[in-house]
């Protein structure tokens, strides 16, 4: 601006007619975007800046630009104006034009720095709402996200349950067959010791019966253990002074009967409960197997219960790095809307100060986004990586 167009700005004293109007003497009004009432409306720089305010705060900021325009010219038409009637007795035409002609190339400038400074508000202000929109998008798909990973935590959660119920029911299983295992040796340990016993009794009549050769004598051996048992019970009888007469055959016949009918009951039951240790035998076999098959059963539970619960602290550790994410990215947003106020040198310096660590911040979340996309929730991964990328250019 020339000497006169700043003279313009300076209050006017007296009272002059321009083609029979008056003039005005306090002269041109305020402006009323001026710079002392602008810095009122600065937002501080330590304090986070709400969307909607922030838009508000654009809007206003062009509306108040534009007045500035218009009042500029209407400055600019006053200065002439006052100019050609304080000169209209003599001027030089030329030096007048000459004069015009700067202050119109001047006022075209400042009028493309406005108009310039007014596309780049109006572009701030598009580049706001679309990272509204990208961030509510983000935000939906997170809240998304964050669902479905819940009902897959739940999901497992559940099919961890049952598998431990199923391994609880194995392992009562496997305690019963252990009983009954422990059972079947003690039955089967008994068995073997009378059956030891009855085979030598077998072995002993068998030899005295090849000795001699009459099939009379195969059960003499065991008549006569029985019989001396009872002549020695007998014997403690009458030391204990008891009145049981020891002679005569018709005491001795039926008891020696007894004890003949005592001992082929004996081996019948010997016989059979041999028969049931053969197929106890088996049955233990069996059980084996099928106790190999349920340890099988219960390691392959194991397996898939450790397996279900590394799944878990997976899908934990994404839902982690999707919170992660989101609050870089409103820390992100908040440090874009305090570096958008008009101050190009404050803005520079803030800009400086504050880029190494939006570097840092921009490869942190470049790193973060890489690590998400290849962990997990390949549905949702293009539209939040193209919404972090729009953050990271506008931050850059």
């Amino acid at each position: 601006m020339t000497s006169r167009d700043s003279a313009a700005f300076a209050p006017v004293s007296h009272t002059r007619t321009l083609r029979g109007l008056p003039r005005p003497t306090p002269g041109p009004p305020s402006l009323p975007g001026d710079t002392t009432s602008d810095a009122a409306h600065k937002p501080s720089s330590a304090e986070a800046v709400d969307l909607d305010s922030l838009a508000a705060f654009l809007q206003q900021q062009a509306d108040d630009h534009r007045e500035d325009n218009s009042f500029l010219a209407q400055l600019l038409a006053y200065d002439l104006l006052s100019t050609l009637v304080e000169q209209s007795i003599a001027f030089d035409p030329s030096a007048v034009i000459a004069e015009l002609k700067v202050d119109l190339r001047d006022a075209r400038t400042q009028y493309d720095a406005l108009q310039r400074r007014l596309d780049a508000l109006a572009n701030s202000a598009e580049l706001i709402a679309s990272l509204r929109k990208a961030v509510a998008l983000s935000e939906t798909q997170q809240s998304k996200i964050a669902e479905t990973e819940k009902s897959k935590v739940a999901a497992v959660f559940a099919q961890a349950d049952l598998h431990q119920q199923q391994v609880l029911a194995r392992n009562a299983e496997i305690k019963a067959l252990r009983q009954t295992f422990t059972d079947k040796d003690t039955a089967y340990s008994i068995l073997q010791g009378v059956a030891a016993k009855h085979f030598e009794q077998q072995q002993k009549s068998a030899r005295l019966l090849n000795f001699t050769n009459d099939q009379s004598l195969r059960h003499t051996l065991p008549t006569i253990e029985n019989q001396r048992a009872v002549i020695m019970r007998q014997k403690r009888v009458i030391a204990r002074q008891g009145y049981i007469s020891m002679h005569g055959p018709t005491w001795r016949l039926p008891l020696c009967e007894n004890r003949v009918s005592a001992a082929r009951d004996t081996i019948a039951r010997l016989e059979k409960r041999i028969n049931q240790v053969e197929r106890s035998q088996k049955s233990r076999q069996d059980l084996e197997s099928a106790l190999a098959t349920l340890q099988q059963e219960r390691d392959t539970l194991a397996v898939q219960r450790d397996e279900l619960l590394g799944q878990l602290d997976e899908r934990f550790m994404e839902v982690t790095d999707l919170r992660a994410e989101r609050v870089q990215a409103q820390e992100r947003l908040s440090n874009i809307a305090s570096l958008l106020p008009s101050a190009p040198s404050h803005k520079r310096a803030r800009s400086e100060s504050e880029s190494p660590t939006q570097s840092a911040r921009v490869s942190k979340a470049a790193r973060s986004t890489s690590g998400l996309s290849q962990a997990g929730a390949s549905s949702h991964a293009p539209a939040f990586r193209s919404s972090i990328e729009v953050l990271s250019v506008v931050a850059t």
